[in-house]
């Protein structure tokens, strides 16, 4: 996703935008579902490890000071969760 692209959606993000919502899980749902399978090597897991990620992005949001990409500071949220999980 191209930097100023991705700095519009933060911003809707934290300004509770509904659609902003949809196109991360659009643009990083699947991504995220296949590397947490890969590690969780368990579907069902799988699937509450991705949700609980992004419950747990929407909710904090707010604190995200955009050091990173998007996909990075999700990524690391999920990545965490699977260490939780195993």
């Amino acid at each position: 996703m191209e930097r100023h692209v991705e700095k519009e959606l933060i911003k809707k993000l934290k300004n509770g935008k509904e659609e902003a919502y949809k196109i991360v899980l659009d643009t990083y749902g699947d991504r995220l579902m296949k590397t947490c399978y890969l590690i969780i090597n368990d579907e069902i897991e799988c699937e509450d490890v991705v949700q609980e990620t992004f419950l747990r992005v929407f909710k904090n949001i707010g604190k995200f000071k955009g050091k990173s990409s998007l996909y990075t500071w999700i990524y690391s949220i999920a990545m965490n969760l699977c260490r939780d999980s195993l």
